[in-house]
């Protein structure tokens, strides 16, 4: 699915699906933006982001992503904000973008492992909302000294079944900021921060 605009606004609830045989959702426009009214989006299958930043706001609904998301380059970057405070975000795959800033205020649910690979600059990856782990999730922000890691103070960070799923931070020398209670409701299997040394 050739996604070439820089804006899509959007009503209702939206499903855009690539076909099993397809690349994917490619967003090629400049900055794209992609905003819902009040309503659900999901995009099935992966994403590609090839020209800035991809912004998606749902203004309230709940953002779903089934595949995994990457990037063209180094420079690209990934928002993803409920607008309202009252969505969540669910993401299937993995993630891999320069800047990744994922607003969840109702839940934010991650299968798989979160990654800057900005190096030209300081990359930033940040979490708003209560975070549930669906999978043992790696979140790594080491491309660039300064890059860091923030799970806001609504992150928390909560296992879906106690003790079945792990978490592992990243950094070179950048900071890495968790404001919010880990394991409180539903144990981690394993938390580890910058286990390099770094």
């Amino acid at each position: 699915v050739a996604m070439s605009a820089a804006s899509y606004k959007f009503g209702g609830e939206t499903n855009i699906k690539a076909s099993s045989a397809s690349t994917g959702i490619t967003f090629s426009g400049a900055n794209p933006k992609v905003d819902t009214a009040d309503a659900n989006i999901t995009l099935t299958g992966p994403v590609v982001i090839s020209n800035g930043e991809l912004d998606i706001n749902s203004a309230g609904g709940n953002i779903e992503i089934t595949g995994n998301i990457t990037s063209a380059g180094v420079d690209e970057a990934l928002t993803l904000d409920d607008g309202t405070g009252t969505g969540t975000i669910t993401l299937g795959g993995t993630v891999t973008s320069g800047d990744i800033t994922l607003i969840g205020d109702s839940g934010i649910s991650i299968a798989g492992d979160i990654t800057s690979n900005k190096d030209g600059a300081a990359g930033a990856i940040a979490f708003t909302g209560p975070v549930t782990l669906t999978g043992n999730v790696i979140v790594t922000a080491d491309d660039h000294a300064d890059s860091t890691i923030t799970f806001n103070s609504t992150s928390t960070v909560n296992a879906s079944t106690s003790g079945g799923q792990s978490l592992t931070l990243d950094t070179d020398a950048g900071a890495i900021a968790m404001q919010g209670a880990i394991g409180g409701s539903t144990a981690l299997s394993a938390l580890t921060v910058n286990a390099d040394g770094a």
